[in-house]
């Protein structure tokens, strides 16, 4: 699969996980939604993730930029990882829940 490909596939898996921060980039399809982070949601969002993370270390790329590309946005979906999987703010950190939904507003 081409990186640009991989990168279009990689935003709408990250606005549907963050509809939140879809909204404030400017993609409106994603407006008056919340996030959901259940545990059933984020298992989901996180098996995705990972199945990202393949792609993108299996993709053969050409040139030193897309090599680059692929490098920066392979480390966002392992943080992302990483985040919701150890750090688990959704779960341990109050201030996760208002600050989504004060940016929401």
């Amino acid at each position: 699969m081409s990186l640009s490909r991989l990168v279009d596939s990689y935003l709408d898996l990250r606005w549907n996980f963050d509809p939140v921060d879809a909204t404030a980039e400017g993609v409106v399809e994603h407006d008056r939604r919340l996030g959901s982070y259940s545990a059933d949601d984020i298992r989901r969002y996180l098996a995705a993730f990972k199945s990202m993370a393949g792609a993108l270390e299996e993709d053969e790329l050409d040139s030193l930029d897309d090599e680059l590309d692929r490098t920066a946005l392979l480390n966002d979906v392992r943080v992302t990882i990483h985040c919701f999987e150890r750090e688990q703010p959704h779960v341990r950190n109050p201030t996760f829940w208002v600050s989504h939904l004060l940016q929401g507003l």
